[in-house]
């Protein structure tokens, strides 16, 4: 996704110069083509991520759109006053991109997991989130959040997919059906949507007989009818279930005054003090395909559901 988003990038500051990208001494290997198609709208401030929310908030006073770019834990649990104060107190529209959304960096160990974003920048006044699942939704994420006179913040993959290279102007819709069932809908967000989506299209079970939709925007949250559709309700997140996806969509349904079956599954409220590849982590946290069967079984027999 980080390549998506450098394209992305460039095409939108080719739209509109008063674009500037911010960077705390990383993206190497990422950020080179925009820095060297727009070298005065480039700025890296070093391992400083706290002052990068400052500089930015201080170019958006003076009407640029920055965009800060980090490791997902840098930009957000370190620089949280920054952001609440200098930001979203101010009401200006920085735009703050981590990379390494969830367990990407699995392999780092618990510091460089980014498994609490959702929750933090949830509760931050104005703030827009988005989580793309392919490569055409962060194209598009990028653009609305050009546009906008808000704080947004995006979350993205480490790696994977690869741009369309073209540019559909506000096309992103808020939840994308994935693979369509039965009677239960799963909402996911992020880049595990796709394999999850293949893990219930592999699925001979009650798993195998839901539909599966990506959220591809958290704040402010729109499922529209979709949910309607379904009688029952499965969150899934790679991400603590305190405040996450699971929550917002319980939130969303309690205000629209929809009631129905839900289960919420993601990361438990404890530290993990494993250290291993996102794929490994994932099946600790029980956020795999054979985890998933056996929980969305026991979730419709204990309720009395069919699915189909």
């Amino acid at each position: 996704m980080k390549d998506d988003f450098v394209r992305a990038m460039i095409r939108e500051t080719a739209r509109d110069p008063r674009i500037m990208l911010i960077s705390g001494d990383l993206g190497f290997g990422a950020l080179e083509p925009y820095e060297e198609k727009f070298p005065s709208n480039f700025l890296n401030v070093g391992v400083a991520e706290q002052n990068m929310i400052g500089v930015a908030a201080g170019l958006a006073k003076t009407g640029r759109i920055p965009f800060v770019y980090s490791i997902a834990n840098f930009p957000t649990f370190r620089c949280l006053e920054q952001i609440r104060i200098d930001v979203c107190y101010h009401e200006l529209p920085v735009n703050i991109v981590s990379v390494g959304a969830g367990l990407s960096y699995g392999t780092l160990g618990y510091t460089h997991h980014s498994i609490e974003d959702i929750s933090v920048m949830r509760s931050m006044p104005g703030m827009r989130i988005f989580s793309p699942s392919n490569a055409e939704d962060v194209e598009d994420s990028v653009k609305l959040m050009v546009d906008s006179p808000s704080p947004s913040y995006i979350r993205l993959a480490k790696s994977g997919t690869t741009s369309r290279g073209q540019v559909t102007s506000g096309s992103l819709k808020p939840i994308r059906l994935l693979k369509e069932g039965g009677r239960a809908l799963v909402i996911t967000t992020g880049e595990i949507s796709a394999e999850i989506a293949e893990w219930a299209t592999d699925s001979r079970g009650f798993f195998g007989q839901c539909a599966v939709a990506s959220l591809q925007v958290i704040k402010p949250m729109n499922l529209g009818d979709l949910i309607e559709d379904f009688d029952a309700i499965v969150t899934v997140e790679e991400h603590s279930l305190a405040g996450g996806l699971g929550s917002a969509v319980l939130e969303f349904m309690r205000d629209k005054g929809i009631v129905k079956p839900i289960l919420g599954l993601g990361l438990s409220d404890s530290v993990s003090h494993e250290v291993g590849s996102q794929s490994y982590l994932r099946t600790l946290a029980g956020i795999d395909a054979t985890t998933l069967e056996i929980q969305i079984g026991n979730f419709a027999k204990e309720h009395g559901l069919t699915f189909v």
